[in-house]
C-alpha cells in the first residue's frame, strides 16, 4: 500500500485543473533542474525513483545520467537529450536518443518522449504522463 500512495498523490496533483479550459502557452521551462524520475507500470510493480539532472533551454533539453536502466528484465533507455514544445498545460518532449540501440524494439522504452502534463511553481517543475495501459512517467524537479 505504501508504494501505491505516491502514485495516487501524483495522479491527484496532475488531475486537478481549473474548469478544463486551456490557457495561454507557458512562457518558458528554461532552467537547470535536479530531482527524480520514476517509471510507472501497471500491476503494482514498484520501480524506485532515480536521480536525474535536466537542463532545459530554448526548446532543447539534456539529461544526466544518459545511461540505460534494466528493471525486471525490461531495458529502459536513458533520458539522453532532445527537443520540446510548450502548450497551455502540457509539453511535448522528443528524445533524440543516440545510444547504440533501437528504441522501438520490443523490451525497450524511450523515456521523456511523449506529451506530459506540466505543473510549475516558483522553483519546482513536475512532469507527468500516464497512458491508457497504465504505463507512465513522473519527474519531480527543483531548480538548481
Amino acid at each position: 500500500m505504501k508504494k501505491i500512495i505516491p502514485i495516487l498523490l501524483l495522479f491527484n496533483l496532475f488531475s486537478c485543473s481549473k474548469s478544463g479550459m486551456h490557457s495561454a502557452p507557458q512562457a518558458s521551462l528554461n532552467g537547470v533542474y535536479t530531482g527524480t524520475f520514476q517509471r510507472l507500470v501497471p500491476f503494482y510493480i514498484y520501480i524506485a525513483p532515480r536521480p536525474v539532472d535536466l537542463t532545459i533551454e530554448n526548446g532543447k533539453w539534456t539529461a544526466v545520467p544518459n545511461d540505460t536502466l534494466t528493471v525486471n528484465g525490461t531495458v529502459y533507455v536513458g533520458i539522453n537529450h532532445g527537443s520540446y514544445s510548450l502548450f497551455a498545460d502540457s509539453a511535448r518532449f522528443k528524445n533524440e536518443i543516440d545510444l547504440p540501440i533501437v528504441p522501438n524494439m520490443p523490451g525497450y522504452t524511450t523515456v521523456l518522449n511523449t506529451t506530459y502534463v506540466v505543473k510549475r511553481t516558483k522553483d519546482s517543475l513536475y512532469l507527468f504522463t500516464l497512458n491508457e495501459n497504465g504505463y507512465g512517467e513522473s519527474y519531480s524537479l527543483k531548480m538548481k
